[in-house]
C-alpha cells in the first residue's frame, strides 16, 4: 500500500546537519524523499531523478543527482546506483515502528527485500532489530506430530522461515561445496563494509545462498574443487574467489 504521508520532526529545523547542508535545494529534495509515496517500512526508494525533478519546481535530473550525493554525503541517505536504490538512513528510527511487533515484520520484510547488498549491510548493523527471528524448532519426520502441524501454528512469516531453515541446513552438504561456500562468505565479509555482527551476518549470508543454491551445491561431487564450486555455482570471479580464499586464510590463522 502507498504511503499517504511523510513524518517529518518540528526538530528538523534546529538540527546542525540538516542546517549544514549545501542548499535549500538538497534539503527540499530530502523533504521530498521522506514523503514519497513508495517508500518502504524500512525507507528504501527506487531512485527516480526525472520523477523526483516534476516534484521541485525549478528542478532537474542533473539537480536531483548532484543533491542525492550531497544527501549521501552528509549522512542523510545511503546510495547504490548500482542496483538504483537509496535508503533514509534515519528513517527507521524516526518512523518508531520498531518497537510495534506488526510493523517490525513489516520493516524486516522490507529490509530483506532490498537488491544492494551493501544497503542490506548498513540497514542491519544499524538496527539489529530487524534480523529475521529463529524460527520454530523442527520435530523429528518419526514424532507423531507433523512439521506441517507445527507450521499451522505458527505465524505466516515464521511457516516461511522454517520451511528456509529445513532447506538450508542439509546434514550431507558435500565438504568441496561447503568449503565453497567458506570461500564465499569470507569474500562477503572481508568487501563490505561496517559490518558489526560479522559472526551473525556471515551466517545470515550462507543461508541465503544455501536457500538459492541448494540442489548445485548437493549435486556436486566429492573430487571438485571449491574454487570451481565458488564460480560455477555461485558466481564468483576469479579475483573474488582468490580475495575469498586470502580473507578465509586470515581469519583461520
Amino acid at each position: 500500500m502507498a504511503r499517504s504521508y511523510g513524518k517529518i520532526s518540528s526538530s528538523i529545523w534546529t538540527d546542525d546537519d540538516f542546517r549544514a547542508l549545501p542548499n535549500a535545494h538538497t534539503q527540499l529534495l530530502y523533504l521530498s524523499l521522506i514523503s514519497q509515496p513508495d517508500l518502504s517500512a524500512c525507507g528504501r526508494l527506487s531512485i527516480a531523478l526525472r520523477r523526483w525533478a516534476t516534484g521541485i519546481s525549478g528542478s532537474d535530473s542533473d539537480m536531483i543527482h548532484a543533491s542525492i550525493c550531497d544527501l549521501a554525503d552528509a549522512g542523510f541517505i545511503m546510495v547504490d546506483w548500482d542496483t538504483d536504490e537509496i535508503v533514509i538512513r534515519s528513517f527507521i528510527k524516526h518512523d518508531a515502528g520498531i518497537n510495534n511487533p506488526r510493523r517490525l515484520a513489516a520493516i524486516t520484510n522490507a529490509v530483506h527485500e532490498i537488491a544492494s547488498p551493501g544497503l542490506r549491510t548498513a540497514l542491519l548493523d544499524l538496527y539489529p532489530e530487524v534480523w529475521p527471528p529463529d524460527p520454530p524448532e523442527i520435530r523429528d519426520s518419526f514424532d507423531t506430530r507433523s512439521t506441517n502441524e507445527t507450521r499451522t501454528r505458527s505465524e505466516p512469516n515464521q511457516q516461511a522461515l522454517t520451511v528456509n531453515r529445513e532447506q538450508q541446513q542439509p546434514a550431507d552438504l558435500p565438504e568441496p561445496a561447503a568449503a565453497a561456500l567458506d570461500i564465499y562468505v569470507s569474500h562477503r565479509l572481508a568487501t563490505e563494509r561496517d559490518i558489526r555482527s560479522p559472526q551473525r551476518y556471515g551466517e545470515h549470508i550462507r543461508q541465503m545462498e544455501m536457500a538459492s543454491h541448494l540442489d548445485a551445491l548437493l549435486r556436486v561431487a566429492d573430487t571438485d574443487s571449491p574454487r570451481d564450486i565458488a564460480g560455477r555455482v555461485l558466481g564468483m570471479t576469479s579475483d573474488q574467489i582468490i580475495q575469498g580464499m586470502a580473507a578465509l586464510q586470515r581469519s583461520t590463522t
